[in-house]
């Protein structure tokens, strides 16, 4: 008799949590990349590797300036109020990674190890 109350409450939460999966993984942003725009990503990350510290450092402030110029031409369109939709997304997130000193949205999912805190809380230790 227990066995078939277990079985009634049991299958009824698998196909939820089943049902429930499966609509989640929906809510989930796909990648917009092409295969050919991630395996050129990819040899760009492995070109990376290969370069001495020196070269990398080269290579990270070059991406810094060009980041902080996209970040003042998008704040100046702002101010004309010529900006897209588009560009308005651009412009939060470089923002956001101004605000964190380079490092993606604290609010925005990434994988692994997400961190619901927002920006700019730390641990006090």
């Amino acid at each position: 008799m227990k066995k078939n109350l277990i079985l009634k409450f049991m299958v009824p939460a698998l196909m939820l949590g089943v049902i429930t999966t499966a609509f989640a993984a929906d809510d989930q942003p796909s990648s917009n990349k092409t295969p050919d725009q991630r395996s050129e990503a990819l040899k760009k990350s492995e070109e990376f590797k290969k370069l001495t510290p020196e070269e990398r450092a080269a290579k990270r402030k070059e991406a810094l300036a060009k980041r902080e110029k996209r970040l003042a031409e998008l704040q100046k369109k702002k101010a004309d109020g010529a900006i897209t939709e588009k560009e308005q997304k651009q412009l939060d997130r470089l923002e956001a990674m101004k605000n964190n000193q380079g490092k993606p949205n604290a609010q925005r999912p990434h994988g692994k190890g997400n961190s619901t805190k927002p920006a700019g809380e730390e641990k006090s230790q």
